[in-house]
Order: C-alpha cells, then sequence, then structure tokens
C-alpha cells in the first residue's frame, strides 16, 4: 500500500488480481491514509505532508453523483462543515428544521435532530446554535363578504 501523490484520503493497493497497474483506494470518511502505518486513520493522528487533505464528505469519492439519475446529491445527503466553528451547527439548505451538524476542525463528526417533546417539537435556530421550541403562529382568516 502506497499513498495517493495528490490525495491524502486514497492510496494504492497492490492486489494479486492479474492485473499490473495497483487499484486506487479511499478511506472513509473522514479517514486520512497514514503513509507511516499503512492505514485509515482519524485526521489528528495523519500527516498529509503536500497531498490534499478533504475535510468535507462531498470531497470523497464514494458519497459522489457518478452516472447515477437516481442519486440524491451529496450537499442533500452531508453536511459541510467547511468554515464552520466547533460545535453544533446548521445543516446548510435545512435551516429552521429539527436537524444540524456538530463539527469539529471543519469537519462532520455527526448529525441530529432536535428532539422537543409531543406537545413542543423543536427546531435548530441557526443563529442561537441550539434546538429551540417551534412556535407555530396561526394567521386568522377573514372573510370578504
Amino acid at each position: 500500500m502506497i499513498p495517493h501523490s495528490e490525495k491524502c484520503s486514497k492510496y494504492y493497493e497492490c492486489v494479486n488480481n492479474g492485473l499490473t497497474k495497483p487499484e486506487i483506494r479511499e478511506c472513509p470518511y473522514p479517514k486520512l491514509f497514514d503513509d507511516e502505518y499503512k492505514i485509515c486513520d482519524y485526521p489528528e493522528r495523519v500527516k498529509c505532508k503536500n497531498r490534499t487533505e478533504p475535510k468535507d464528505p462531498c470531497e470523497y469519492d464514494v458519497n459522489k453523483c457518478i452516472e447515477s439519475i437516481q442519486c440524491v446529491p451529496c450537499r442533500e445527503r452531508f453536511p459541510s462543515c467547511n468554515g464552520k466553528s466547533d460545535g453544533l451547527n446548521a445543516w446548510e439548505g435545512k435551516e429552521w428544521t429539527p436537524k444540524y451538524v456538530v463539527c469539529k476542525n471543519e469537519r462532520v463528526l455527526y448529525t441530529n435532530e432536535c428532539k422537543g417533546v409531543k406537545d413542543k417539537p423543536e427546531i435548530f435556530d441557526p443563529h442561537k446554535q441550539q434546538c429551540v421550541e417551534q412556535i407555530i403562529i396561526t394567521v386568522p382568516t377573514y372573510s370578504t363578504n
């Protein structure tokens, strides 16, 4: 196993499949290929040196839609933490819903949803960076008669 020359999430593996060319493999998000130990490991333990270090789930090939009409675009399936602070953040495109993302070092740690209780649902407030009670406003309708 040898590191990919450009991307830190990829490596070459020589497999005995009758081919003379090594196969390109990719670590699962958010792991990167550690050249010293020849394993996929967490970013804080890997030195990428001059190789590009992907941070976003959509930078990994496995999450991209390639030649598939039925594929839901990556940005709808996975949030991004690029440019976001550590901790709870709004999921872009899903603001003011129960969904949010937890970031660390501009990487997605995990996603979650505000729970609330049966009669008091919660949504994630992107300004307060926390779950808040969802307020439902009913607007009276007026008859023109």
